[in-house]
């Protein structure tokens, strides 16, 4: 890995922790092997020094990667599907966009990591199916503009639910 640090084609690397595809165990994170995911992260930092480091938002792994100095990624960048087809319960409205994202940010006391570290939104499905679906890609689309206001992006979009302030 060590031939790859600094490589001027790689903009950074995802930190890939146990569980299926590497991340973290479904949406445990890394909950029920802190010690393994601990040394696992500490291989990617020991090993990665220029390149900067990811993590995807998930769980306990998020937590102790941005505590370290790494970025994160969130998987499933505009899911708002809840939203539609007339949900009446708050499990039944859950998503990534109004839900998901803000919880873990704020437990990862990750806030302030875009001022120095890259941050990551994985689209969910695909822009066409956004269309498609009638969620409103322009808000979504928003969303992504504003790297500089993270709480804005995360945190105060067009709710129905109040938002859990950090």
């Amino acid at each position: 890995m060590l031939i790859y640090d600094g490589h001027p084609n790689l903009h950074c690397v995802d930190v890939s922790v146990l569980g299926w595809w590497g991340e973290g165990g479904n949406v445990n994170g890394g909950e029920g092997f802190r010690q393994a995911t601990n040394r696992l992260i500490d291989v990617y930092l020991r090993s990665f020094k220029k390149t900067p480091l990811v993590a995807l938002i998930n769980g306990y792994q998020s937590t102790y990667a941005t505590s370290k100095g790494t970025g994160w990624r969130a998987d499933s960048f505009g899911d708002v599907s809840s939203w539609r087809s007339g949900s009446n319960t708050d499990e039944q409205r859950w998503n990534h966009m109004f839900d998901y994202y803000p919880m873990r940010v704020c437990e990862a006391k990750a806030q302030e990591s875009w001022r120095d570290r890259p941050v990551i939104m994985e689209c969910g499905w695909v822009p066409r199916m956004w269309f498609n679906e009638g969620f409103d890609f322009d808000w979504i689309v928003r969303q992504g503009l504003y790297p500089r206001q993270p709480s804005r992006l995360l945190i105060k979009p067009l709710r129905r639910r109040p938002a859990a302030p950090c």
